[in-house]
């Protein structure tokens, strides 16, 4: 952290469920009943640590606003 310039991508857990669906990689849920309030979980437990980030940006608002976002937080 005092080297660099850390960034947080954010993203709900719904969102992240439904990239991984999109990519058709279904191994960390098949099977599990419980999969989804785990990654609840597990991104809970992690949001502490992704807090420390410089940057944090919301994924949902689209590439292009996100890099827009990152140039200007970069450049400040």
């Amino acid at each position: 952290l005092q080297r660099c310039t850390s960034v947080w991508l954010k993203a709900t857990p719904k969102q992240h469920w439904e990239r991984v669906v999109q990519q058709g990689d279904l191994r960390p849920m098949q099977n599990n009943p419980h999969a989804f309030a785990e990654l609840r979980d597990m991104l809970a437990r992690r949001e502490p640590a992704y807090a420390r980030a410089r940057i944090h940006l919301q994924t949902s608002r689209g590439v292009p606003a996100m890099v827009k976002q990152l140039a200007s937080a970069i450049a400040t």
